[in-house]
């Protein structure tokens, strides 16, 4: 198998020495968190077995890479609440103190760290193109 594979969006990818279904980019800027770079990984794809991942991948990231920072704040109540639903699932911790006091909603991408996007296909039922989003928080 080749351990590059090519995406009209991305460039090539290079296979990843642990995971040989992994393909991984160079950084991109993500308009989705103002332009921050992060690596793409497309993730369970074997380029022999799934000739139309690579399509349907770079539609998928074509439209990933439409949505800017507005976007993002237009889900920042959900993320939001799944950050209090934390807060209130675990004992109270002083250092979480500044979550508390958020008021804008869209403070919360203030304490969300992004590390990684991966794509993949869905294993069972749809085997639509998934563009997931990796993050780490305070």
């Amino acid at each position: 198998m080749n351990n590059e594979i090519t995406s009209a969006v991305l460039g090539k990818l290079k296979q990843e020495e642990d995971f040989p279904d992994w393909w991984k980019s160079v950084e991109f800027d993500i308009p989705f968190f103002g332009n921050e770079k992060l690596t793409i990984t497309f993730m369970d794809f074997d380029p022999d077995e799934d000739k139309t991942f690579i399509d349907e991948a770079d539609k998928a990231l074509t439209s990933f890479l439409k949505l800017n920072i507005e976007d993002r704040n237009g889900i920042s109540e959900l993320a939001y609440k799944n950050c209090m639903e934390f807060l209130a699932a675990v004992d109270f911790d002083k250092a979480d103190e500044p979550l508390r006091q958020i008021e804008n909603r869209n403070e919360i991408w203030n304490f969300i760290h992004p590390t990684e996007i991966y794509v993949t296909r869905r294993p069972y039922k749809d085997r639509d193109i998934y563009v997931q989003i990796s993050c780490e928080c305070d």
